[in-house]
């Protein structure tokens, strides 16, 4: 299948781009720049001039593919404006056509979940920077001939990047590491590895309309994270009094300490996915972010 994939130069989508062509797919991959594209390169993707922004050069590269994964993101404030704009522009020009089309979300979707554990059958309550999400993943899901997937990511780890950096960088720029809230805020991680071959799984032979979780069984605090990246940095750890830490790092500081338990049983019984990463806590304390030190 030729496949093209949005934020093939990025972190999730590398790992995606890369499962893809392991399992012998034709992968395309956006890209914005020379960098980028001798990115794609060098990984065995060919490269396609395409902007988040200009969602009409998505368009493009999803009408010249026989299957679309959105996985590009900017990850900042414009993301409530260029994700939905790339996604339905995406779905316009590949409507009627049965083509596949995987759209990333993510389990932030759900909002704290405290003790109740998380399903694809729970009712979203979106955290309010993910409030437009669930919106496309409706215009995805429903789209007239196309053969629509969801996926919601947990918290992305592994090869010493994603969201754990943020405590990295703590302790790079201010010699210690601090969590927001009390640090009893749970995770639901997964590894970046099993989470492209959940990409893989859904574009081969997701059925339309579904929407999956994909998030390891494993439970870890904010706490446990900062503490076990503190120790590899070698400087202090800190809780953060949550409204100190939004006035520093805005509501981004809110959704790191969000508490959630989220599973993915549908991923695991339609798709017959099982995660076989290295856990959170053992990448932290003896892998790929401990070899950081």
């Amino acid at each position: 299948m030729r496949i093209f994939v949005g934020g093939a130069s990025g972190y999730i989508g590398s790992a995606v781009a890369k499962a893809l062509l392991e399992r012998g797919h034709h992968v395309t991959g956006a890209a914005r720049s020379t960098a980028a594209s001798d990115k794609l390169k060098a990984i065995g993707v060919q490269p396609v001039q395409a902007d988040l922004a200009d969602p009409e050069t998505f368009a493009r590269a999803a009408r010249e593919a026989d299957g679309v994964i959105q996985a590009a993101s900017t990850a900042d404030a414009s993301s409530s404006t260029n994700e939905p704009a790339a996604a339905y522009a995406i779905l316009a020009a590949i409507a009627g056509s049965g083509k596949p089309f995987v759209l990333t979300s993510g389990i932030w979707v759900y909002g704290p979940t405290g003790d109740r554990v998380a399903t694809e059958e729970t009712p979203v309550a979106p955290f309010m920077m993910v409030a437009w999400r669930p919106a496309v993943e409706q215009a995805a899901t429903g789209a007239s001939g196309v053969r629509g997937i969801v996926i919601r990511p947990g918290l992305v780890y592994g090869h010493g990047g994603g969201i754990p950096n943020v405590f990295f960088g703590q302790a790079k720029q201010f010699g210690k590491v601090r969590v927001p809230g009390d640090g009893e805020s749970r995770w639901a991680p997964v590894h970046v590895d099993d989470l492209a071959t959940l990409y893989a799984l859904a574009i081969e032979k997701a059925p339309a309309g579904i929407i999956v979780n994909g998030t390891s069984d494993e439970v870890v605090t904010v706490g446990d994270v900062g503490r076990a990246i503190a120790k590899t940095a070698g400087v202090p750890f800190e809780t953060w009094p949550l409204e100190e830490a939004t006035k520093a790092m805005g509501p981004f500081a809110a959704a790191l300490a969000l508490d959630q338990i989220v599973q993915s049983p549908r991923a695991r019984a339609v798709l017959g996915w099982t995660p076989k990463a290295v856990s959170l806590r053992d990448d932290l304390e003896r892998g790929s972010y401990a070899k950081r030190a």
